[in-house]
């Protein structure tokens, strides 16, 4: 995902939005659902789990909330709701 980080105190009000509309369209769904799936292989590596093992025992309430948790259980989250999005609509979903 894109990361937007303004340091001057020279910036205008106009030219921060200019920055921030700039950088919300390199932010596609492809690009996001890229940088989440990097972001959920890290923690795959660091608990030598899986997402979906994680997230079902996370659900069940066996994970604990430490931060690294929580972090992973949003990344998911969004992940998912990314490939909703990408999702193509079928018929029986457009009227959802």
């Amino acid at each position: 995902m894109p990361k937007v980080t303004i340091r001057s105190k020279d910036v205008t009000t106009k030219g921060a939005r200019k920055i921030f509309r700039e950088a919300a369209k390199q932010a596609t769904p492809e690009v996001v659902l890229g940088e989440l799936l990097k972001e959920l292989k890290q923690f795959e590596q660091k608990f030598s789990m899986s997402t979906v093992e994680f997230y079902r025992q996370y659900c069940m309430g066996e994970m604990g909330d430490s931060r690294d948790v929580m972090r992973w259980a949003a990344f998911y989250e969004s992940y998912m709701n990314v490939v909703k999005t990408l999702m193509p609509k079928s018929p029986e979903n457009k009227k959802r």
